[in-house]
């Protein structure tokens, strides 16, 4: 397991070249952002944006039961083509050394735009970390689709994918589908979305999930973004309803 003090002299390394390329012409985003989906977290970041190359060092805090998980993270993404982009992300174990868990993770993966009319992009991905699991993903977004109606400004979106576990444990197969239907209001900043999902999993655990969420956000002069998301769902013969509160603001 990577130490916490070699994570931080890499973290370190990383933002230093992160601010040489942020002198040279990149764009430089500060936030915080909280996503807390089932369990409260919150990530604070910097993200550097120059051409075709994007950077972003940013540390996550995760509240799991009684536990404080810090994890560090850094992600880099670079355009190999106007229709193709590459991405790579390391994810470093807990640095609070209280409660240990997990290990460093790689993640790569490729995004390229499909030349077939009906699709949008197609996402491949591979995840290796030290306990030697691995996950290999592939997703499909369908193009956004305008829908004629009363509504002002209601598109249709969809995706789908499919990810293979495997290590050392027996592994497990999952599907899943998602389809959306978003309206923009008042000049970009208020949306509304409402959402299903349905995921299938096979092999060591197998179960079934069907949900659908109704969700709102609100921006504010790109300064700060809120949204409340409601969402039921259906797994096996459970009935679960779940309320999250997200927000992110820059600075």
């Amino acid at each position: 397991m990577m130490k916490p003090r070699l994570v931080l002299q890499l973290i370190s390394a990383s933002v230093g070249l992160l601010c040489l390329q942020a002198s040279l012409g990149a764009e430089v985003t500060r936030y915080l952002l909280t996503t807390p989906q089932g369990q409260p977290r919150s990530d604070i970041g910097v993200k550097f944006t120059a051409d075709t190359l994007n950077l972003n060092g940013a540390i996550t805090t995760q509240r799991v039961g009684d536990n404080t998980l810090v994890l560090p993270q850094l992600v880099s993404s670079y355009a190999l083509a106007p229709d193709l982009k590459f991405e790579s992300r390391a994810t470093f174990s807990n640095l609070n050394r209280a409660f240990p868990t997990g290990g460093d993770a790689i993640e790569t993966s490729v995004t390229a735009k499909s030349f077939i009319p009906m699709l949008g992009e197609i996402k491949g991905s591979v995840r290796r970390d030290t306990s030697g699991e691995s996950r290999r993903k592939l997703r499909v977004n369908m193009k956004d689709t305008p829908v004629p109606s009363l509504a002002k400004s209601l598109v249709f979106k969809a995706n789908a994918s499919v990810e293979e576990v495997s290590g050392k444990l027996p592994g497990t197969v999952q599907t899943g589908i998602e389809t959306a239907l978003v309206q923009r209001l008042t000049s970009n900043t208020t949306y509304n979305q409402l959402g299903f999902k349905y995921i299938n999993q096979t092999g060591a655990t197998q179960f079934q999930r069907e949900a659908a969420a109704f969700s709102r956000s609100w921006a504010q002069n790109n300064v700060l973004r809120l949204g409340v998301e409601y969402e039921l769902a259906h797994q096996d013969t459970s009935l679960q309803s779940t309320v999250r509160f997200t927000w992110k603001g820059f600075f």
